[in-house]
């Protein structure tokens, strides 16, 4: 499988990140923030008022604008006519007419002109070392795997990931997705793949919390993963009968982003494990809406459990095993695909 343009998507180190701008024919430009000496970047389709020009029609003269402030960059859309798509690989949000910004963060997608479409243009924001860049590897009408084992294609390195887990393989008028696994455990724009299925341009692949977007005959990946992003929406949960309710959780609203560390502190009785049960989505009987990385926990549980780590106050290990052997044993267990 050939490497296209690897070296020219490896990234400086800076601290300002690095924007990589995937454009309709499939050109992949990077632009190291740093090296323009501005905290403000304006991006757009017109030469001598943008720092980053995307020459393409869905692209409004002037589209958009990076600001760095200390450790954090912002984007904001400067009232375009397409408007801009930010973070499409999670939480999609659709900036249009409003004054907002959204702070970036390591890995986040942002589109013009509409995911899927031909004529769309992709930013790849990445803030990382050289080795945890965005990557991209031309199709050529060859079959591409991805999975643990070092001599795939891909290689994404958790141990939950199999070691051949899909595939792309040629097919009549394109490329289709094939699950390996046979565990229905990846994930095309958000729903799972029954098998296999037609592979369609700007598609966004999701392996547990690796994604990949097809275009232009490419497919654009990272390495590394991101971590795991947790939004809850009005989540609710009452117990008992009818006559005489009780009302464990009223609505909680909270959003932990990728590689943050939260407490949840409060005494005896105050509904901590009641919320971490519903926030893993191991309680079902709750209302509202619990996202993990931008997907709905509770209907895509059984391919994002493997991710989800949850240690209850009980003892949960074989009394009759020492220490190592169960050690041992849970990790065999894990790799046993």
């Amino acid at each position: 499988m050939e490497v296209q343009n690897r070296e020219s998507l490896k990234r400086e180190a800076v601290p300002e990140g690095v924007l990589l701008v995937i454009t309709a024919g499939g050109m992949a430009v990077d632009y190291p923030l740093g090296r323009f000496g501005k905290n403000r970047i304006r991006i757009g389709r017109t030469p001598g008022s943008n720092e980053i020009i995307l020459d393409s029609k869905v692209v409004s003269h002037e589209h958009g604008v990076l600001t760095i402030q200390g450790n954090c960059i912002f984007y904001q859309d400067l009232r375009s006519s397409n408007g801009t798509y930010v973070d499409v690989l999670r939480n999609k949000r659709y900036l249009k007419d409003c004054d907002a910004r959204v702070e970036l963060r390591d890995g986040m997608v942002l589109n013009i002109g509409g995911v899927g479409k031909r004529d769309g243009v992709y930013l790849l924001y990445s803030l990382c070392l050289p080795n945890e860049a965005w990557q991209s590897i031309r199709m050529n009408r060859k079959r591409l795997v991805m999975g643990r084992a070092s001599g795939n294609d891909i290689v994404l390195s958790h141990p939950a990931v199999s070691r051949v887990h899909a595939a792309i393989e040629p097919a009549e008028g394109g490329y289709e997705l094939v699950d390996v696994s046979g565990r229905n455990a990846v994930l095309v724009n958000g729903r799972p793949l029954r098998g296999r299925g037609c592979l369609r341009e700007c598609d966004i692949i999701q392996i547990l919390t690796y994604q990949m977007i097809y275009i232009q005959d490419q497919i654009f990946y990272k390495t590394t993963s991101e971590g795991i992003s947790l939004v809850v929406k009005h989540l609710g949960k009452i117990v008992g009968s009818s006559a005489k309710p009780k009302e464990l959780l009223h609505d909680v609203n909270l959003q932990i982003e990728s590689n943050e560390f939260v407490a949840i502190i409060g005494g005896s009785g105050a509904g901590k494990t009641t919320l971490m049960n519903a926030i893993s989505g191991f309680d079902r009987s709750i209302t509202g809406k619990v996202y993990c990385n931008g997907m709905s926990l509770l209907h895509n549980f059984k391919y994002l459990k493997a991710i989800i780590g949850y240690v209850p106050q009980e003892d949960i290990i074989y009394e009759n095993l020492t220490l190592r052997r169960m050690l041992e044993y849970t990790a065999k267990l894990k790799q046993a695909d």
